[in-house]
């Protein structure tokens, strides 16, 4: 059975990254909306050695990047301010070998930029993008802690 590959990685501060090795391990979820299909997924943190299922060290770690993705990949990045981690950041690419459309939004910045492939006949790498800059408009960030299904997140809405 194909299965989708999730990543969640944790992420730590540049001056953080010569103190902390990365930790590693696997899990595996079932999806029961889609026929208790497997849903494997890799975990990666800031460890007290480098290795698979390794200590998590001790201390701050402010962002949270969650993505996944089969013929494209949709990435949410989360940062822990407020009292609380918020979504500051997400990215999605579309169409696998071939690219036929990215979008990033910085809800920090409030831009999001649109990429449309416009090369019909492309083959993978010769993709031909049309860019579109554009301002959002929101008005908090939103909390981890809010979020039930973030399938149900609507990114195109912004």
């Amino acid at each position: 059975m194909k299965s989708f590959l999730i990543f969640v990685v944790i992420l730590f501060s540049f001056p953080a990254l010569s103190q902390y090795q990365i930790g590693h391990f696997n899990v595996t979820f079932q999806d029961p909306d889609r026929g208790n299909r497997n849903i494997e997924t890799e975990i990666y943190y800031p460890s007290v050695s480098t290795g698979n299922s390794t200590p998590i060290s001790s201390g701050q770690f402010p962002v949270i990047v969650f993505g996944h993705g089969r013929y494209g990949y949709w990435r949410y990045i989360f940062r822990y301010q407020n009292v609380n981690f918020e979504l500051i950041g997400y990215d999605e690419s579309n169409g696998g070998a071939v690219v036929s459309s990215e979008l990033s939004i910085n809800f920090l910045t409030k831009k999001k930029l649109t990429r449309e492939n416009t090369n019909e006949d492309s083959q993978g790498g010769d993709e031909i993008f049309k860019e579109t800059w554009e301002n959002i408009e929101i008005d908090h960030l939103i909390k981890l802690s809010d979020i039930k299904d973030i399938n149900e997140l609507d990114m195109h809405k912004y």
